[in-house]
């Protein structure tokens, strides 16, 4: 809740990716906004080109920009990998799912 609407340009966030600590990128994030926060428009949908195997302790941005739109709330929706992969060691355990700030300009 932004508080009143405003002129939205950017919004941006970041998801910790570090597998080996049971911790993924989420399949895909979507970003919504409504003036009123009943009513709510999907702008867009991202998913990250990150192998979810890479060993790699990563930060993975997902940012959607340009906009040009106006609203008092944004909504931001992560679909987490929901459990390990089969490759992975604890195949079938719950996954986390770590989020950084949500920024919105």
């Amino acid at each position: 809740d932004l508080g009143e609407n405003k002129s939205i340009t950017s919004i941006k966030t970041h998801f910790l990716h570090k597998q080996d600590s049971w911790i993924f990128i989420p399949q895909k994030v979507i970003f919504s906004i409504s003036t009123d926060g009943i009513t709510y428009k999907t702008l867009d949908s991202l998913q990250s080109d990150l192998s979810i195997q890479t060993d790699e302790t990563l930060i993975e941005p997902f940012v959607l920009k340009p906009l040009n739109e106006t609203a008092r709330y944004v909504r931001l929706q992560a679909i987490n990998q929901e459990k390990c992969p089969m490759w992975h060691d604890a195949a079938g355990s719950k996954t986390w799912l770590f989020i950084d700030e949500f920024v919105i300009k």
